[in-house]
Order: structure tokens, then sequence, then C-alpha cells
């Protein structure tokens, strides 16, 4: 869909730019209302994929840009906290590189918030764990 396209929920359809970097966790419980998602790579878990359901799912959450995305700022008055607008698309399934089905969602963000991920650490991590 082009830029700035509406959608039959009465939002903006737009075309993020991925910024290379994908988080990768694991689906640990999926019901109707909610999804826990747990931080975990493969050397955590040895390896072992055998017996591996959609609970145990690797899930890549796709960190994407655009400058519609509102940028950062304080939260209302208070100077100890950030609010951090994002767009969150919804699950969908996918394979990883070794086949294996696996779940996918693209975070977009304003592209100011990657530059910032990029040059302080502390801001990666927030924004990393904000995301999961």
């Amino acid at each position: 869909a082009d830029d700035g396209g509406n959608d039959d929920d009465g939002g903006v359809v737009i075309a993020p730019d991925p910024s290379g970097i994908v988080i990768k966790t694991r689906l640990r419980k999926r019901d109707a209302n909610h999804i826990l998602l747990v931080r975990r790579t493969d050397e955590e878990t040895n390896g072992n994929h055998a017996g591996e359901t959609i609970h145990d799912a690797k899930v890549f959450l796709n960190i994407c840009t655009h400058p519609m995305i509102a940028t950062p700022g304080p939260r209302n008055g208070l100077d100890d906290e950030w609010r951090l607008p994002l767009s969150m698309s919804d699950l969908r399934p996918c394979r990883d590189k070794t086949g294996r089905a696996a779940l996918a969602a693209d975070c977009i963000l304003n592209p100011t918030v990657v530059e910032e991920m990029h040059a302080d650490a502390h801001r990666w991590q927030f924004v990393c764990d904000l995301v999961v």
C-alpha cells in the first residue's frame, strides 16, 4: 500500500523502512487475549528443537522506521519518564532460516529512535525490552 492510504479501521497505511534490527525471542504462551514472549537464544536451549510446538516457536520482531510515527519525548510533565510512540503489526506466520515454523511482527518507530539506539546502549536495551 502507498504511504498515507487509509485502511478499513480509519487508520493510515504506511510502508515502513527496515532498520536491520531483528529481536529474536520465543513464544511461551498464547491465548485469545495475550501472548507471552521470553527473550532466549539457541545457545540457552543447546540447540534442542525436539518437541518444539507453537508455544515454543521462534518470534522475530523486526524493528522498522517511518517518519509518520511521532518522535519520543518526555511524558506529559514528567521529567524522568520517556514516551515512546510505536506501531506494532499483528503476528504473522513465517519460517526461520532452517525452515521451521515461526512468527514475525513489525515494530515501527520514528527513525530518530533507531539513531539514538545506535548511539546509546541503555537506549538500545530500553527499546528492545519495551518491544518484547
